[in-house]
Order: C-alpha cells, then structure tokens, then sequence
C-alpha cells in the first residue's frame, strides 16, 4: 500500500487512503475499558470509537485487507495485547459519517490504519450499532 503523507513531526496527516475502498472492512480491537458492565448485561461503552489524543490523533484501526495479504487470520492478528474482543466496519460506513479512513503504518503493525474526524456522542452510538463483531468478548 501506498505511504501516507507525514506532517513534520512525523506524525500521519489525516487523509483518506486511495487503496482503501468503501468495501474494505477496518477492525477496531475492544479492551476492558471499551465495555460497561455496570447497567446489567455488559454493552459496548462509546470509549470504543474515541480517537488517541496523541500522535496522528487518530482511531486506530487495522486494515482487514492488508492482514489478509499477508497470510494472517484476522481475528488471531487482533487478539494480541490487552485485546477482549473486536469489531468490525466497513470503510464506506465510516466515511458516511463525515470520517477519514487512511493507511498508518506503525514498525510493529503494518497493518494499522486510522481513523479521523469528529466523534461526538451520538456519531460513536451510530457506529457501535453498524458495527459486528469480529471476536465477542467473554459475556456478550
């Protein structure tokens, strides 16, 4: 895939990628912090699409595709680290809500894309329902 432009920081500017058709799903990785399990049955928190308040300043996401092109199954490539569960969405369904979806390398994922834009409450509750589940985390 094709470099993203880079500010001079070094940091990944904001673009929409040009490989990355609307048809691609990105998988967002959920941790224990993305989940509420204080009202009852345990539900997807909308921490779950909140960008980093560092860096690119981006969502971080992987790109399905690029984990596929290399051989990997993407549920197993997902699952490292503080992982519980992921989900997943298509490019197109981001974009549709005024978002940036875009390649960001980082040296130990190059298959790390990002996601920018504006994340106000009720966009974040859209995305969690047009989202599905890659892996379910234990209890849901």
């Amino acid at each position: 895939m094709k470099l993203p432009p880079y500010d001079k920081y070094g940091h990944v500017e904001p673009h929409d990628h040009e490989e990355i058709s609307n048809d691609d799903s990105v998988i967002r990785r959920v941790t224990e912090h993305h989940i509420n399990r204080r009202t009852g049955a345990p539900k997807l928190s909308s921490m779950l699409f909140e960008p980093s308040s560092s860096g690119s300043k981006s969502m971080s996401v992987d790109i399905e595709k690029l984990i596929l092109d290399e051989g990997a199954d993407p549920a197993t490539h997902v699952m490292q680290g503080p992982s519980v569960g992921a989900v997943k969405i298509e490019a197109g369904t981001l974009r549709a809500q005024e978002l940036q979806v875009g390649y960001e390398p980082l040296p130990e994922n190059l298959c790390h894309g990002g996601v920018w834009g504006s994340f106000p409450r009720g966009k974040k509750k859209r995305l969690i329902e047009q989202s599905v589940f890659l892996v379910r985390p234990p209890g849901f």
